[in-house]
């Protein structure tokens, strides 16, 4: 089993997205050693915005999120979900609050390494860009039964 799993892990977004391969992840997941669980986590945990777009990955995303991943890690597929902009913010702007108007004001104030300064009405409109086009997504692929979405 150990084998199958470091195989698969490199694959896992992939996998997660397919029809018959998210059987594989799930099942790494639900009988999986703890170190195994973690790697498929971590695997997935960047592409969180990506995963709740598919059918199948929204499953496997579901699962993480409920069953598999840490505080910390509910918290970056959380921060995930908003888009790069809010990724982007140096942790102390995040803590500040999660609205979309703390973490506009967050973006305009922290030049955010990587991300060109930008105002706080461009910020907001590019966090609320990121949501709306997940939501029409996730409404489009009927994926909303994610608790993440």
């Amino acid at each position: 089993r150990g084998a199958i799993v470091e195989r698969a892990v490199p694959h896992a977004v992939e996998l997660a997205r397919s029809r018959y391969g998210h059987h594989l992840l799930l099942a790494a997941l639900r009988h999986g050693d703890r170190a195994q669980r973690a790697r498929v986590c971590q695997a997935l945990l960047p592409e969180t915005h990506a995963l709740l777009s598919h059918r199948d990955g929204a499953a496997v995303a579901q699962h993480v999120y409920g069953e598999v991943a840490s505080g910390e890690e509910r918290k970056a597929m959380y921060a995930g979900l908003w888009g790069r902009e809010y990724r982007l913010f140096p942790e102390e702007a995040r803590k500040a609050g999660d609205s979309v108007e703390t973490a506009a004001r967050a973006a305009a104030a922290s030049g955010a390494e990587g991300a060109a300064p930008v105002s706080e009405a461009r910020a907001r409109a590019q966090i609320l860009g990121s949501l709306q086009e997940l939501v029409l997504k996730c409404i489009d692929k009927g994926t909303l039964f994610a608790t993440l979405a």
